[in-house]
Formats: C-alpha cells, sequence, structure tokens
C-alpha cells in the first residue's frame, strides 16, 4: 500500500545523528541504517533551488544548491544539548519518498553541510544549511612566508605555487643579499626546473644556477650574478609513483666497480656509506648500478635524491646512464642533492670520479623514485580538493571526471604567487575548457560541460510551437555571440620579457644511427647512409621555430630537419613514417 509523501533528514552530529522527517518512520531491518526512527520533527517541508552556471552566460562555471534553514521542533528540549555547542560542517543529507517504502527506495535530493545553528527560545531549532562546494571557499595555498623573514616584501604573503608545466614562472627571490636564492612552488613536491632565463638569456645549469639546497628554498640558486629579471620553466607538483632504487650502501652488492681497487682510486663502504676516492689520477673511477636497468617509456621523470655525507677534496658526478657521459649532478661539497632525470631510453645511473677530479668524499641514501607531473584534469582535481583542500577521494565524481578529460584532452599547468582559493581554481580550470564543476545530489564533485545534442530528437521544436505572442530570438543570450572561453588561458607578456635569442640544441648521442657521426660537441652532424638523430631534451606544446645551418653538401645529398616522436624510426629519414615530420631541401615536406 502506498504511503504519504515524506522528506527525511539526518543531521550528523559529533556523537550520533539527528533522524527527523515531516513523519513518523522506522527503517527496515535490512535498510542503512536499520531499524531507525525518524521522529516527525520537521516543521515545514523543505524549498531549494539548484543551478549551474557557465563561463559562457557571464556567470561563475559552477552549481550551487539553496536550502535555506530547516527547521526542527524543540518544545521538550531534545535537542537543547547542541545549545553552544558547533556543528559546522557538519553532514545533511536530505531524502524523499512515501512513508510506506523501504527507506533503500528513497531518493536523495540533496547533500548538504551545517553552516549554523541558532534556537528560537526553546521551542525551535534552527539548521543552517549550505552546499558542500562552500567548503572549497579556503585559501589554496596554506604556507606562508614569516612576518620576520629578511626581504620585507614576503612578509605574510603565500609562497607561490606552480602546477603542471609553466613557462615564464616569475621567481620570487628569498635573500636580500648576495646572487640570490629563488622560490618557484611553496614546498619541495616540484620536479624541477627545464630552463631559467635571465632578461632572455638562458642560464646554464652548474653555472649558471643550480636547484636550491637552501631548506626552505623551493626553487634555485643564482651561481653568477643577477642582470635583472629571473624567470623559469618550472614542473611543478607531482605524483610519486614506483620507488626503483633505495640505497643505503650496506654494501656494493648492487654495484660495479670500474678502475678501482688502487691504493688512491677505489669505490667502498665506509660506515655504511659509499666512499669515492680518486686521488691518485690515471683513469676515471666508474661504479654503475647493477640491478637491472629501469627501462623508461616515451618521457619518463625520475626524481632521484642522496646525501654528501663528507667531503675532502674534489668532486664526483652522477650520471643517468653508462651511454654518454651527461652529467645530471656535479658533487662537490657536503648536503642534500635532488633533481630530476627525464629519459625516453633505459636508465642506469653511475656515479664517476672522473681522472684529476682529487675526488674524495661520501654518499648515502640514495634513492630514485619514478614521478609524473600533475597534468591530467583527474590528477589536478584531486590535487586540488584532496591533497589541499579538504575532501577525501570518494568525495569526488572519478567516472565523470575521468570522461571530461578524455574528452578535452588538455594538460593543465597554473602558477601563483597570490592568494587563490580552491573554489575560484577549480572555475579557471572550468573556465578553459568551457565546463563547470558541482555537488551532485551524492555529495560527490563531479564537472562536466554543455555539448552539442546528439541521437534522435524526442519531438521538434520551431515557431509555431510557441504560444501565440511569443518569439523565438536566436543567439540573445548574453555573452553568446562575443565570448569564446572555450580554449586554454594564454598570459600576455611584455617585450622584455620574450626570449632574446634562439637556443643551440645539442644531439642525441645515445639516439643516433649507426651511419650518423656527431661532432663539435653534439652540436654537429654528418652521414655516411640515410639515417637520423634526435635532439635532447624533447620539445614541448605545439609550435616550434627552429634554424639549421648546412655546412656542406656530398653530391645527390638530401637533407630532411623536422620533428618526431620516440616511436620514430632513426634508421631512415624523418618523415619516412606516419611517427615523423620533415621538410626536405628541395622544399617539399613529408610524412609517412
Amino acid at each position: 500500500m502506498a504511503g504519504l509523501p515524506c522528506i527525511m533528514v539526518e543531521i550528523a552530529t559529533s556523537g550520533s545523528t539527528i533522524y527527523v522527517g515531516t513523519h513518523n518512520y522506522v527503517t527496515r531491518s535490512a535498510d542503512t541504517p536499520a531499524s531507525t526512527f525518524f521522529e516527525a520533527r520537521l516543521t515545514q517541508d523543505l524549498s531549494f533551488s539548484r543551478s549551474i552556471g557557465l563561463a559562457f552566460f557571464n556567470t561563475a562555471p559552477r552549481g550551487q544548491q539553496n536550502f535555506g534553514t530547516i527547521e526542527l521542533v524543540n518544545a521538550d528540549g531534545a535537542f537543547d544539548s547542541h545549545v553552544g555547542t558547533s556543528l559546522r560542517d557538519k553532514a545533511v543529507t536530505v531524502k524523499r519518498g512515501e512513508t510506506g517504502d523501504a527507506y533503500s527506495t528513497f531518493s536523495t535530493v540533496a547533500t548538504l553541510v551545517v553552516d549554523r545553528v541558532e534556537f528560537d527560545g526553546e521551542k525551535i531549532m534552527r539548521v543552517f544549511v549550505k552546499d558542500i562546494s562552500a567548503k572549497l571557499d579556503r585559501p589554496l595555498q596554506q604556507n606562508t612566508y614569516p612576518t620576520t623573514h629578511p626581504v620585507a616584501a614576503l612578509r605574510g604573503r603565500p609562497r607561490p605555487l606552480t602546477v603542471g608545466r609553466c613557462y615564464q614562472v616569475p621567481a620570487l627571490q628569498t635573500t636580500a643579499f648576495g646572487n640570490g636564492q629563488f622560490d618557484v612552488h611553496e614546498d619541495d613536491n616540484w620536479i624541477g626546473l627545464e630552463q631559467v632565463l635571465d632578461q632572455g638569456a638562458t642560464l646554464v645549469e652548474g653555472t649558471g644556477y643550480e636547484r636550491s639546497t637552501i631548506s626552505g628554498v623551493y626553487g634555485f640558486e643564482r651561481l653568477s650574478a643577477i642582470g635583472g629579471k629571473q624567470v623559469a620553466t618550472v614542473l611543478g607538483a607531482f605524483l610519486v609513483g614506483t620507488t626503483h632504487i633505495d640505497e643505503g650502501f650496506t654494501a656494493l652488492t648492487n654495484w660495479t666497480e670500474t678502475n678501482g681497487g688502487a691504493g688512491g682510486r677505489d669505490a667502498s663502504i665506509v660506515s655504511n656509506t659509499l666512499s669515492m676516492v680518486n686521488t691518485l689520477g690515471g683513469a676515471d673511477l666508474i661504479l654503475d648500478w647493477n640491478g637491472g636497468a629501469i627501462t623508461t617509456g616515451d618521457e619518463k621523470f625520475f626524481f632521484y635524491e642522496f646525501d654528501c655525507v663528507t667531503f675532502t677534496s674534489g668532486y664526483c658526478e652522477l650520471r643517468s646512464s653508462s651511454i654518454g657521459s651527461s652529467t645530471e649532478k656535479r658533487i662537490d661539497a657536503v648536503g642534500r642533492y635532488t633533481g630530476i632525470i627525464r629519459r625516453s631510453l633505459s636508465m642506469s645511473p653511475r656515479f664517476v670520479a672522473p681522472n684529476g677530479s682529487n675526488c674524495s668524499l661520501t654518499i648515502d641514501n640514495f634513492k630514485v623514485k619514478e614521478v609524473t607531473p600533475i597534468e591530467q584534469l583527474s590528477d589536478l582535481v584531486t590535487y586540488l580538493t584532496v591533497t589541499k583542500g579538504p575532501l577525501a577521494s570518494g568525495d569526488l565524481n572519478s567516472s565523470a571526471i575521468s570522461t571530461l578529460q578524455t574528452d578535452t584532452g588538455y594538460r593543465y599547468g597554473f602558477h601563483t604567487a597570490d592568494p587563490v582559493s580552491i573554489a575560484s581554481m577549480l572555475d579557471q580550470v572550468c573556465v578553459s575548457i568551457g565546463g563547470a564543476w558541482w555537488i551532485n545530489r551524492s555529495g560527490d564533485l563531479t564537472m562536466g560541460r554543455l555539448t552539442a545534442p546528439s541521437g534522435t530528437a524526442a519531438f521538434t521544436f520551431d515557431q509555431s510551437s510557441i504560444k501565440a505572442g511569443m518569439q523565438i530570438q536566436f543567439d540573445q543570450a548574453e555573452g553568446l555571440s562575443n565570448r569564446i572561453l572555450a580554449k586554454r588561458n594564454w598570459s600576455p607578456f611584455a617585450e622584455s620579457e620574450l626570449v632574446a635569442s634562439l637556443n643551440y640544441v645539442q644531439l642525441n648521442a645515445s639516439d643516433k644511427d649507426a651511419d650518423v657521426a656527431l661532432s663539435n660537441s653534439n652540436y654537429t652532424y654528418s652521414a655516411t647512409n640515410v639515417g637520423s638523430v634526435r635532439d635532447t631534451p624533447a620539445l614541448f606544446g605545439d609550435r616550434y621555430y627552429f634554424e639549421v645551418t648546412v655546412s656542406a653538401v656530398g653530391a645527390g645529398t638530401q637533407h630532411y630537419i623536422g620533428v618526431a616522436n620516440s616511436s620514430a624510426t632513426i634508421t631512415s629519414y624523418p618523415g619516412g613514417d606516419s611517427n615523423s615530420l620533415s621538410y626536405r631541401a628541395n622544399g617539399q615536406s613529408y610524412l609517412n
């Protein structure tokens, strides 16, 4: 038998849950909650509105639920124990159904949180509720510079925050003297620097700058005199994946030594640390990781860290592979060393004390972790609302967010040194894809966007369908005719901030055909047959400008230049398959 339409409300408190409704109701033993009495204490039916705005219509791209208040009868003093207590942000669930139905069949109308509670004399308890999205109206940056900071302009300001790959990030100088320490992020959860520029000129890592090792500075240290404005290309916050190496140096079981074992040139274990000594000279002392090469895919990132525990003299180097001689980090002082290795080939770390380095130092706690920059929508929303915010991972509608991620396909990135709320940052993300975010009826944060209708129309609506005296006016909604916001945001730069010169690109000695020879420190190539070589580092973005100087051309020789991903063959010319594109010297373009 059908029952009476009713509304049931669950209000969480610190020690229990308040169950009330418009009618007396008892849940069944198989329901959740089981065999629970909802007392008829609601003084009136609840009314509410739900809406979702879009930037197209000049409104914030977010949803809102407005409920007003929930009034409960308290004539018998049942809720007097809540006088003076705080229920702020406690969960409120509103359901509707019929008194004769099982509670499991009730529809969830809304999931809300308590804003505040007031008592009207002793007879009425009023619960003011708000949308869960209100919990995200809180600062995104939780770390601020102390009020005693030596740079007065930074005192009390939030530390900068960088997520994803960001270009031309202005670095904040945190010291008022010397070459300076510069911040690009608020903590050590960032991958690293791809480029540092001073007045448009690219600085060289190791001589112009290095990643800061000063406690509380999450950026870089200038090693040369400052010329002007410091900016950087930064890979921001990241997700930590597999730890491939966690070496405490209790033994050298996982390492192979070359040219060691001589007095004054040896790699050994001293007090559970790695001792690298090459004061003898005559050869490079090499220590290769033999615990298995780390197989990488296309553009994998690895975060390394280790400690130089004691230092006597000279230096040694950390390299990412036994192929080539590219140095990831020069070790020449006591302290913590960290950085990022990006590779598309297998990686096998090695420590090298070069001939003539006069190296004598010890190393400990060497770790290599696979990391992923937070650039995908799902990772970004989790970082903003869970890692940095008050929500739990179960509070996200992961399916809807993943669907939007697939539909848009964007990589996201942002940098801010100004105070910003989590909610407003979600707004900016949604503006860039023409979407919106909201809290659904079950209390989960979800995302979506307006898309063109598909499928078979249910009915046709035209001028004749409208009541007499009304008419259709197309394209008159505010913002539709003159605003297109469903694209990535772009930031204008002053002329002084543009790069003043081209960067010379080094060719990759470990990513070339056997018929290709490199010279001039890998800036020049020649070939005796058909073969290719890729540059390093890899390029990012969707537009490039490049110049090539041809110094000599043999009889019948044709040169090709272009772009290729890691799947393109290097035994042929670029443009010879679908994974590369090139221009030939005769002006023709080649693809597949």
